[in-house]
């Protein structure tokens, strides 16, 4: 149920620029999203009701990932690499 939640708070708080995401259920119980602009364009983030923001993106040769704490705003890491993807 939380992690519900924190998902619907995600959907909420995404900028109006950003698409909807694919939304995944996890194995480990958190739901995903998943932007996808291609195969050397991707962003995809996690939640599972614990106030945390896993994140993972490719941007053609560059690689990242970590996690953020979630709490009433969306982190500006998340913003700025939707950003990457839809700017």
């Amino acid at each position: 149920a939380d992690a519900f939640e924190e998902a619907r708070n995600i959907i909420k708080l995404l900028p109006t620029s950003v698409p909807m995401p694919e939304i995944l259920a996890e194995p480990g119980g958190e739901i995903g999203f998943e932007w996808r602009k291609g195969d050397r364009l991707v962003f995809v983030l996690s939640v599972g009701g614990k106030h945390k923001i896993n994140y993972a993106g490719i941007f053609v040769s560059n690689k990242l990932h970590g996690s953020e704490y979630f709490g009433e705003s969306l982190p500006s890491v998340i913003i700025g690499n939707l950003g990457r993807l839809y700017s």
